[in-house]
């Protein structure tokens, strides 16, 4: 018989596993606190070997070029440094490697594309600092009327347009607070007042925090501590209707997909589309221009399609009536009319911000011409290329510094306006005094995201190293064995990759990282490289999943009125958009981008 097992035995066994579990405790808390220098001393080693990978022979600098995108990537994932200080890597690295001249990397961070961004990041700056795109909102819905269904489709679209000129953060701001606003008026007690704001903003003596029960109350509401409101819940229990939580989830859920969706719609409306544009010129110099005409006649039907699927989802999950729920119809929408007249008139800088974003968008249209109408651009060069987008929206943003605030010639219904150098305050709702002397000046431009410009610039530079290292085609020829697969399949599966990436990391990022890649495949397995490029370019905007996927699901999700779960689980359904997307592209792409299946153009061969 064996032995038995000594009690000091057994002691030490359980002494080694408590010092075990001590030491993993120990460099969990140490990876906690340090994980952005361990992020950043683990990025150089995990590239440095690939500089001496023989990844084609014929092309030398093709391993180096591989190195500084793996450690590109790594910190562009992690953000051990801040994104556009990572963007700055090409200029440093691709000289000293070999790969391409000071100069060619420095061209890069300075094309068309980036003063288009920049340009139309002005205008939309403009739009934001004036409150225009408020009174646009609210105009909007007020004709729409009070049901309760179709107000939910009324504010997806709303924020679908805004979306497709301003940034999704800037949308997602504005029609947030008026979602909040309309969701205040159901399940509110009497004399109880519903504020939309979480409770570590109020004081612990004025409010209560009104938890989630089997009711599906709405967690992060709260009430004031009134008399009137504790005989109310006394007598009607929870005093809230049940489902009031489901309910409002789908509205703020509402708000920040169709932020998300919208920006699609224009190339200029999310940081992707405009990476695509850059990255085509970059990696396929002869390719036809993608115009913003043929990209909206393309993505804005599949725009306003993709949020018509995403509004019978909400409402099939969220904002149907259940059995025993209280059913929610018609809303008071006299706040929204009051918050419209308390905008007044249309004032004179919202009419020349309105008159230059129609020109603005007039002249993207007709630039390049449509059909037999000839563009406009053909006037000052017979090449309608040598004048771009970016041209406009810098002409565009130029005229907001030379337009004065105010209206400087006299009206019949008001006092003469004063001097054009007189200061004017500023409708931005703050409470804060503000001055300008211009619709925009030069303050404004400290709200200019450099780090996306850097990061535009970041992305184009390494589209250009694959090239001239030869690492395009050295990928191209790995990933020569999915020619045998149809290539809707391969769409299919690499747009759902990507749209399960950008998730995790930014989705202009994403973009950089992928469309190279994607480029190579297309040109090895013998297809057209629109069919994946544009595809993985919508689905890097398609990031629904997480608070943190997205800066409009982040700004619902403050309000602490959506849950974790409901987010996943209607995000984890809006992933089968990828579909529509990938069968969309293969019916309208052959009208709009001359795409067919098994047809290699000449300017990618």
């Amino acid at each position: 018989m064996p032995s038995a097992r000594h009690p000091n035995d057994l002691s030490r066994n359980i002494f080694r596993v408590q010092k075990l579990l001590n030491a993993f405790s120990t460099l969990q808390r140490f990876l906690t606190i340090h994980q952005n220098q361990v992020s950043l001393a683990v990025g150089p080693l995990l590239a440095l070997p690939f500089i001496f990978v023989p990844i084609d022979s014929d092309h030398p600098r093709a391993a180096p070029c591989l190195a500084v995108c793996i450690l590109m990537s790594w910190y562009w994932i992690l953000e051990p440094i801040p994104i556009g200080i990572t963007s700055l890597l090409p200029l440093v690295l691709f000289p000293l490697l070999g790969i391409l001249s000071a100069d060619e990397v420095a061209n890069a961070y300075t094309n068309d594309t980036i003063f288009l961004f920049l340009g139309s990041f002005m205008v939309a700056l403009s739009v934001e600092k004036w409150c225009l795109h408020r009174r646009v909102a609210l105009w909007v819905l007020l004709k729409i009327g009070n049901h309760s269904a179709l107000l939910l489709l009324g504010f997806m679209y709303t924020t679908a347009f805004l979306s497709m000129w301003i940034s999704n953060t800037a949308t997602a701001s504005v029609m947030a607070p008026l979602v909040v606003s309309i969701l205040n008026q159901l399940g509110k007690p009497p004399e109880v007042e519903l504020e939309s704001r979480p409770p570590k903003q109020l004081g612990d003596s004025d409010v209560e925090e009104i938890s989630m029960d089997s009711a599906g109350t709405i967690e992060g509401l709260v009430y004031e501590k009134t008399a009137a409101a504790s005989a109310s819940q006394q007598a009607a229990g929870s005093g809230k209707p049940k489902g009031l939580r489901r309910y409002s989830s789908g509205y703020l859920l509402g708000i920040a997909f169709s932020a998300s969706i919208g920006g699609t719609a224009t190339t200029i409306g999310t940081g992707p589309n405009l990476a695509l544009l850059e990255q085509m010129k970059q990696l396929f110099p002869d390719s036809d221009e993608i115009s913003f005409s043929s990209w909206l006649v393309f993505a804005f039907p599949l725009a306003m399609l993709l949020i018509f699927i995403t509004w019978v989802l909400l409402v099939f999950i969220f904002i149907r009536r259940r059995k025993g729920e209280q059913r929610f119809v018609k809303f008071d929408i006299i706040s929204f009319e009051e918050q419209y007249a308390a905008l007044g008139r249309v004032s004179f800088e919202e009419g020349i911000i309105m008159v230059l974003v129609l020109l603005m968008a007039l002249l993207w249209f007709f630039r390049t011409g449509i059909g037999p109408i000839p563009g406009w651009a053909r006037l000052f060069s017979s090449d309608t290329s040598s004048v771009g987008d970016g041209t406009v929206a810098t002409l565009c943003a130029a005229l907001l510094f030379v337009f004065p605030a105010v209206n400087p010639l006299p009206s019949k219904d008001a006092p003469p306006s004063p001097e054009s150098d007189e200061p004017v305050l500023l409708p931005d709702g703050s409470d804060e005094v503000r001055c300008a002397r211009r619709i925009l000046d030069w303050a404004d431009m400290k709200q200019i995201p450099w780090g996306m410009i850097l990061l535009f610039g970041g992305g184009f530079a390494l589209a250009r190293g694959f090239i001239s290292s030869g690492l395009s085609g050295a990928i191209g020829s790995m990933l020569c064995a999915f020619s045998s697969l149809p290539i809707f399949l391969v769409a299919v599966c690499t747009s759902c990759i990507i749209t399960f990436t950008t998730e995790f990391t930014s989705n202009v990022a994403t973009t950089n990282i992928v469309l190279p890649i994607l480029a190579s495949m297309s040109v090895a397995i013998g297809e057209n490289p629109l069919i994946l490029m544009i595809s993985g370019t919508l689905c890097c905007s398609m990031a629904f999943m997480f608070p943190v996927a997205t800066p409009p699901n982040a700004i619902v999700f403050t309000y602490n009125i959506v849950r974790t779960t409901d987010m996943l689980r209607m995000g984890l359904i809006m992933k089968f958009t990828v579909i529509a997307i990938v069968v969309w592209l293969f019916l309208v792409g052959r009208y709009t981008f001359g795409i067919r299946v098994g047809d290699m153009p000449a300017w990618a061969s």
